[in-house]
């Protein structure tokens, strides 16, 4: 089984290292040339998507399916266009990825589905979990503790970026919760 991975860092990782134990040979794609999953890969193509279709189309013609590792929605759907040419099957489904990769559209879904979800900030305590909205992983990822922290990291942070994710922990587990932009907070907590 030869797979393609696409996109070369934390999820390119992951998916790099469980697609080795798995025993399959992986062809690892990035714009960057020196990725943290490149020595993970069997192969690996320096390769801008937006930049290279032919070499894009290429690489998933070259192999039995397709692993996104990647969270940008333009470069998802050059990738699943790709994929349908070379007729190799993708692990990406854009609208499942549109809802879930969206806290309002998958707060609503819970609602609707009646799927228990943690009450609205500011109607909970410390701590806070807040997490860019624009960075995977753990980038950027801070604890809040207390009042006094959240206050003085929204001055600190001032208003260069847009919108700030905040998680926290709930009946043990980590739950995605609400985006905000600015003073009126409609975060998840506790």
């Amino acid at each position: 089984m030869r797979v393609l991975v696409a996109g070369g860092k934390l999820q390119g990782v992951e998916a790099a290292y469980l697609a080795r134990q798995a025993g399959w040979s992986v062809l690892l794609i990035d714009r960057d040339g020196s990725p943290p999953a490149r020595g993970l890969a069997h192969q690996f193509r320096q390769l801008d998507l937006l930049e290279d279709p032919v070499g894009m189309a290429a690489a998933a013609a070259a192999v039995d399916f397709i692993i996104p590792a990647i969270e940008d929605e333009t470069v998802l759907a050059l990738l699943e266009q790709a994929a349908q040419r070379a007729g190799t099957p993708i692990a990406c489904d854009l609208p499942s990825y549109a809802l879930t990769s969206s806290k309002k559209r998958s707060d609503r879904l819970f609602a609707e589905k009646g799927i228990p979800a943690p009450r609205r900030w500011p109607d909970c305590g410390f701590p806070v979990i807040v997490k860019p909205a624009a960075m995977s992983g753990s980038q950027g990822v801070r604890k809040i503790p207390d009042q006094r922290a959240l206050d003085l990291f929204l001055r600190k942070r001032g208003r260069r970026r847009k919108i700030t994710s905040f998680r926290n922990i709930w009946r043990g587990l980590l739950i995605p919760l609400r985006s905000w932009a600015g003073p009126a907070a409609t975060s998840r907590c506790r």
